[in-house]
């Protein structure tokens, strides 16, 4: 095996042995030799190359391990005077130092190598920690007496492992700012970690949510959604930071109280369909809650007693149940939730069954104003049902009782009856009996003839009950002539001429005009 001979050396002169590595597991190996080869190689010496000349901690300059590390602390922020008084060799640093010294290795930590062991001679060794593979592999820079600037590997089976650690000013990840669970600790919830703030910016974050110090399996985001399993405990989340290069670290935060269980949201309230009728079937939907259920109960009340021994989302409607009204009241459960019930609207009174109409209600009397209709109610089942009559005027109702007066109101339109029969735990029925036609007014017509030579001269009256003037035109016959004329509020005059000498029959019709009928008059006139 090549081996490489170099000394580590303040204030006085020291060898280190130092094997190359023989790519076997355990591992001490060069990655670079020399400032240039290293930085041709990407490894950096950190500017000591032009600074190697001035002593640092009053370590020898040029070449030298100590001096090479002094400089290494300095530039990262340490005092310029030695932190203690007396021997400078390496072998004597992480006795000097024992109070900031141990195992660990970090990144920016001095390794520290006492006389004799790992290869070192009688002055011992240090070196920068450049980086930490893991806790049994490390990446150092080092310089030595009589030898050159270099980076090295090394795996602590190696033999060459480092009799310890001073903490100088390691390059760590330090946390500036606890994180805080944001949300509420329940069921249901979403939970997010945030706030954590770090010192040397990490490029990667990992976090781990927690129940009462017990790791959650797969909760390792930023966000969580608290289960049933966490009822009753407190949670926490630790935030692990990382960054190329150096130590990791951790931060948890403050536990949240302990959880409690969910509660559902509802969506949609339970519904009823179906009649309220003896012997029909009513029947709930259930309606709908966030999130859904694992379980839905279903419970049926009338008038506020629970049904006994019924459940499902259909009931049967029992004897027992006639004039009540029916509910339902929705129970939903799930692990972790606190149950919630939903209550359907009541339905209206339970009935034994329908009143029926066997015969049709009947109307005697003559639509016309100022005449009496009688309406006589069909008959029904059950006979001991009570029934009860409205008279409508074009759908309106007008009246109610057997008997009605036909109006001037009335006059033009049509009229009907509707009976309405009603019996205590039965629905209600309605039978409605049309009266065809429109209402009409049977008008009185007078005429009053007055003779003349040749000439009849009649005057005509027509009077309607509920019109007040009637219109329209009559028709005056005298004799073989007839004249038909228009009336004027009711009245016409009307000269019938050609007349031949003699007693002559006087006849006056009035014209049919709309809901008033036609109607005559007759009288004489002598002709002079």
């Amino acid at each position: 095996m090549l081996r490489v001979w170099f000394v580590a050396l303040v204030g006085l002169v020291a060898t280190f042995l130092v094997p190359v590595g023989a790519g076997s597991a355990a591992v001490s190996s060069y990655l670079c030799w020399g400032y240039d080869g290293c930085a041709t190689a990407g490894y950096s010496h950190a500017g000591y190359k032009q600074a190697s000349k001035t002593m640092w901690w009053r370590m020898y300059s040029g070449h030298n391990c100590t001096n090479y590390v002094a400089y290494r602390m300095i530039q990262d922020g340490y005092s310029d005077q030695r932190p203690w008084v007396g021997n400078g060799n390496a072998t004597n640093w992480g006795i000097a130092m024992s109070s900031i010294t141990d195992q660990t290795p970090t990144v920016g930590s001095v390794a520290w190598w006492k006389a004799g062991q790992g290869g070192t001679g009688s002055a011992g060794h240090v070196a920068y920690v450049e980086k930490v593979v893991s806790s049994t592999e490390i990446i150092v820079s080092q310089d030595s007496w009589g030898g050159d600037f270099s980076w090295r590997r090394i795996t602590k089976d190696s033999g060459r492992w480092p009799s310890g650690f001073i903490h100088f000013t390691d390059r760590t990840i330090a946390s500036k700012a606890t994180p805080v669970v944001n949300g509420t600790p329940q069921v249901g919830q979403r939970l997010t970690v945030k706030g954590a703030k770090w010192k040397n910016k990490p490029s990667s974050y990992a976090r781990q949510w927690y129940a009462d110090g017990v790791a959650i399996p797969g909760a390792t985001t930023a966000a969580f959604v608290v289960g049933p399993e966490q009822v009753g405990k407190t949670l926490t989340a630790r935030v692990t930071a990382s960054r190329e290069g150096y130590a990791s670290a951790s931060v948890d935060t403050a536990a949240t109280a302990p959880v409690v269980k969910g509660e559902f949201q509802e969506v949609s309230g339970p519904t009823l369909s179906g009649n309220a009728e003896l012997d029909a079937t009513l029947t709930v939907a259930p309606g709908s809650w966030s999130p859904a259920p694992a379980d839905l109960n279903v419970k049926w009340f009338a008038d506020g007693k629970r049904i006994k021994d019924v459940s499902g989302t259909e009931l049967k409607l029992a004897e027992s149940q006639v004039d009540a009204r029916i509910h339902a009241v929705v129970v939903a459960k799930a692990p972790g939730y606190v149950k919630a019930t939903g209550q359907s609207q009541a339905s209206a009174p339970v009935v034994a069954g329908s009143i029926q109409f066997t015969a049709a209600t009947r109307v005697r009397g003559k639509k016309r104003v100022g005449e009496t209709l009688t309406a006589t109610p069909g008959s029904v089942v059950p006979s001991d049902a009570t029934t009860s009559i409205s008279w409508l005027r074009n759908g309106k109702v007008v009246g109610s009782g057997p008997t009605y007066v036909v109006g001037p109101g009335d006059l033009g339109g049509t009229l009907s009856v509707t009976t309405t029969a009603t019996r205590s735990s039965y629905r209600p029925a309605t039978s409605r009996t049309a009266i065809g036609g429109t209402v009409t007014t049977k008008p009185v017509v007078t005429a009053k003839p007055v003779g003349r030579k040749g000439v009849a001269v009649v005057k005509v009256r027509v009077r309607a009950p509920g019109v007040s003037a009637p219109d329209g035109r009559v028709a005056v016959k005298v004799g073989p002539q007839v004249v038909r004329v228009d009336l004027v509020d009711g009245k016409a005059k009307v000269r019938v001429a050609g007349l031949k000498r003699g007693e002559r029959p006087v006849r006056v019709k009035y014209l049919r005009n709309g809901a008033i009928l036609r109607a005559y008059a007759r009288s004489t006139v002598t002709i002079r």
